[in-house]
């Protein structure tokens, strides 16, 4: 199999290492399975995971015909087929083979890794998969209402498997695999999970880095799980044993069905009904083209693409107005501070390859120390480079001019017009006089010229070191103010003669010239961010 061919379709050897705990591991679980027990691989490849002679049952399928000949000579005692497993009816003497050890009263082992793939996601060198999971199960599944797992290859693997002998008679069922572990956090496999908790136990399993699979990154985690008939309750935490690392450790796995962060930061504006706007696809550039929209008294729109840390680093942002792929919602005064708190949460906690499918919750409101946790909240997101709100002028979109205000500034109107005082500001001044802050359809915001975050700011109960990165700001602020106009001029793409220009938009003006200071106010936000960091884990939005 070609490399190329290998990424297409998800399939993925084991390494023989990995193959020999998922052996020893199972063997804890089920003792005496490869004399007792029908053990079956239906994505054998080249048989790593059944290497050894000790298998008194033994079933192999491979969607490749040239892996047919070397498993029958490295396992010349187990029945070996071509099949591809998704579509085809099984061969004959395997329906056999499974029918009479069903009989007999045998307990199944479905011992396999999958291949991995999402219908319509690129590759890692960014091919096409377009197609690579409607199979037929594929279509089984839809029936079934399985959700969006259906897409999923290694969902379609465990599907079949449990069809397969149901329909063959089995009563005792074991199902031992390698698998993304998200099917045992996402919301976008709770059906499939629901369907699997009903008929099987936990049993036990593993994690380790997805990069001891060549070609695969180190960034997110495999792992290995043993299933058997019985129950589990959707509201368990999985213990997995983290191998391979020096210092093991384990590594709890649970789903947050019903109590997404996600939908929690929506619920104050459901029902409402977003209408076009300008299409940003960052913080100062607008696009003609996008599937955004903005429910009108939006203060901004927060990018919140999924709801797990996979996601949080490159996928969660803020932007003034519509944004062009729309994952993710408008923000109102009614859901402001829930999206101030989520934004925070998502961007404090890095991920790594063993918590990077763990899934946010809502969080306990109710603690004693949240409230002021998420007043701090307020600064940390204001200077984050992923908030990417500004304020912009004479934006052309669909041949109408719109103006856009920046909710996250944080000074009022009428202390942004005593400042504008000073030479060499009076386009800023007659900017802030002419333009009070409005919702990007040009509506008033509960009755103030101020900025949202301005008008909420003093009544904020914030820490020292958040009083301090506000002290900070204001001094660079008012300090730039004298080199503000010249700079804008020259930078006109940086919309600088808004009044209500952000963060975003100064830093560059700051750091060119007050490189000191500028560093200052970073080494205070750092100690923020070290600062708000346990309240992720405190306040419950995500488990340790």
């Amino acid at each position: 199999m070609t490399e190329d061919h290998q990424r297409l379709t998800g399939a993925f050897y084991t390494p023989k290492g990995w193959a020999r705990e998922a052996r020893k591991y199972l063997g804890r679980v089920l003792p005496g399975w490869k004399k007792d027990c029908l053990v079956y691989d239906p994505a054998a490849g080249r048989g790593a995971l059944v290497a050894g002679p000790s298998f008194s049952d033994l079933i192999l399928t491979t969607l490749e015909h040239e892996d047919v000949p070397y498993l029958r000579k490295v396992q010349p005692g187990a029945l070996v087929q071509q099949l591809d497993y998704l579509n085809d009816p099984l061969p004959t003497k395997v329906r056999e083979k499974l029918e009479a050890a069903a009989k007999a009263g045998k307990r199944i082992v479905f011992l396999m890794n999958p291949p991995y793939g999402t219908s319509g996601v690129a590759g890692a060198k960014g091919e096409s998969k377009a197609g690579i999971a409607d199979t037929a199960v594929r279509e089984s599944m839809r029936e079934g209402k399985q959700g969006s797992a259906a897409k999923q290859l290694y969902a379609q693997f465990m599907y079949q498997c449990v069809e397969t002998a149901r329909k063959l008679g089995f009563k005792k069922i074991t199902v031992a695999l390698f698998s993304n572990p998200k099917f045992m956090t996402s919301g976008s496999f709770r059906p499939l999970r629901k369907w699997w908790y009903d008929q099987f136990a936990f049993q036990g399993g593993f994690l380790f880095r997805a990069s001891h699979f060549e070609g695969l990154s180190d960034r997110w985690g495999i792992s290995f799980t043993v299933w058997s008939e019985g129950t589990t309750s959707t509201s368990s935490e999985l213990d997995l044993d983290i191998l391979g690392e020096k210092k093991p450790g384990s590594k709890a796995l649970y789903a947050t069905d019903g109590k997404e962060a996600s939908k929690w930061v929506r619920e104050p504006i459901k029902g409402l009904k977003g209408e076009d706007a300008p299409q940003m696809s960052s913080g100062l550039k607008v696009k003609e083209k996008g599937r955004g929209s903005l429910v009108p008294g939006a203060l901004y729109f927060f990018g919140n693409n999924a709801n797990n840390l996979q996601d949080s680093g490159t996928l969660v942002y803020n932007v003034s107005s519509a944004d062009t792929r729309n994952n993710g919602l408008s923000v109102t005064p009614a859901n402001w501070r829930r999206a101030i708190a989520l934004f925070a949460a998502r961007k404090l906690v890095k991920g790594t390859w063993i918590n990077d499918k763990d899934e946010y919750l809502v969080p306990d409101e109710e603690a004693d120390g949240y409230e002021q946790w998420v007043d701090d909240c307020h600064v940390y997101a204001l200077l984050h480079p992923s908030n990417n709100c500004t304020a912009m002028r004479e934006v052309e979109y669909k041949g109408k001019t719109w103006r856009i205000s920046n909710h996250f500034f944080w000074i009022t109107q009428e202390e942004a017009l005593g400042a504008f005082r000073v030479a060499g500001t009076r386009a800023l001044f007659q900017d802030c006089q002419d333009h009070p802050a409005k919702d990007v359809f040009g509506n008033d915001v509960e009755s103030t010229p101020d900025p949202y975050m301005a008008s909420i700011i003093d009544g904020l109960n914030l820490s020292p070191v958040a009083r301090d990165i506000l002290a900070k700001l204001d001094d660079l602020w008012l300090r730039s103010l004298p080199r503000r106009e010249e700079y804008a001029r020259a930078h006109p793409d940086l919309h600088l003669l808004a009044w209500d220009a952000g963060y975003y938009q100064l830093k560059n003006l700051w750091r060119e010239e007050f490189p000191k200071r500028e560093e200052e106010l970073q080494a205070a936000y750092r100690k923020l961010g070290e600062k708000l960091q346990p309240g992720v884990y405190d306040y419950g939005f995500l488990k340790g």
